[in-house]
């Protein structure tokens, strides 16, 4: 009787231990969506969301808190004509864009994450981390000419963070630990301002105040990679 009672414990207990049982590194070629409700962005972007890759790493640290990081980045551009241009015309007989506006957004974030292991290869998480968003705005009226003494780089940076909920699935396949995850939550950052330094603001020797953006909104990070 002792013997099948000690099985049954045994058994009860034995998916806790599997689920336990993971990789505690990871690296993740991830792609991501950071929104922006602010007017401002519609000049460079007709999407409302600037959509970024990277690389997110990250390691356990004690029971099911871990530590991730990621880089990401993207560039968007878009093009100003003097006039219209007929939907039927030629691609040749297009006119030269009036001007280009781009900008391009780099994103590094770090932070805890906290997990709820389901299986062995499924688990749960909430995860919390502060952002560094810094942003680069270019403005050229020329794009024709590489170093047109017109074109206009303005650069900011601004803090920020990122707060979402996800679920991760690494099954392990052969010697190596797949990982896949997809996570959906809400991202800020404080005012970007952008300042040209090659013209003064009326009075001042201060460079003068191209505008401020922010990004604020949805978020979303998706990745594939492996457990290690």
């Amino acid at each position: 009787m002792s013997s099948l009672l000690s099985l049954a414990v045994f058994a009860s207990l034995s998916p806790v231990a599997e689920a336990t049982e993971r990789a505690p590194r990871a690296a993740h070629f991830v792609v991501s969506s950071y929104h922006s409700n602010d007017e401002a962005f519609e000049l460079y972007s007709p999407n409302d969301a600037l959509g970024t890759q990277g690389l997110r790493l990250e390691g356990d640290l004690r029971g099911p808190i871990s530590l991730v990081g990621s880089y990401t980045r993207r560039r968007v551009a878009s093009e100003y004509f003097d006039s219209l241009v007929d939907s039927d015309q030629d691609e040749t007989d297009r006119e030269d864009a009036a001007l280009i506006a781009a900008f391009s957004g780099q994103q590094i974030t770090f932070g805890p994450k906290v997990r709820v292991d389901a299986t062995r290869s499924l688990s749960l998480y909430a995860v919390g981390q502060g952002l560094a968003f810094i942003g680069t705005s270019r403005l050229d009226d020329d794009p024709t000419t590489e170093d047109n003494l017109n074109q206009i780089t303005m650069r900011s940076w601004a803090p920020g963070f990122v707060a979402a909920g996800g679920a991760e699935f690494a099954p392990k396949v052969g010697p190596v630990n797949l990982s896949t995850f997809l996570e959906l939550g809400y991202n800020w950052t404080a005012q970007m301002a952008f300042e040209d330094a090659s013209v003064r603001e009326d009075g001042t020797n201060e460079p003068a105040s191209m505008g401020d953006m922010a990004f604020r909104g949805f978020y979303l990070q998706w990745g594939v990679g492996v457990r290690f």
